[in-house]
């Protein structure tokens, strides 16, 4: 299994998306892994634009 984040870094509990947040409890809670090739997004980028 591989899911991405499609953001900024490298570790992905320091930039916040709901998307990898859902990911990761589904998968600890029901053990179900995304789709393949799932890319998920940041909600927020790390500069005030």
């Amino acid at each position: 299994m591989l899911l991405t984040l499609d953001g900024y870094g490298h570790p992905s509990y320091q930039v916040p998306s709901a998307c990898m947040d859902a990911a990761r409890v589904t998968f600890l809670v029901d053990l179900v892994t995304p789709p393949p090739g799932t890319v998920c997004q940041p909600d927020e980028t790390p500069f005030p634009q």
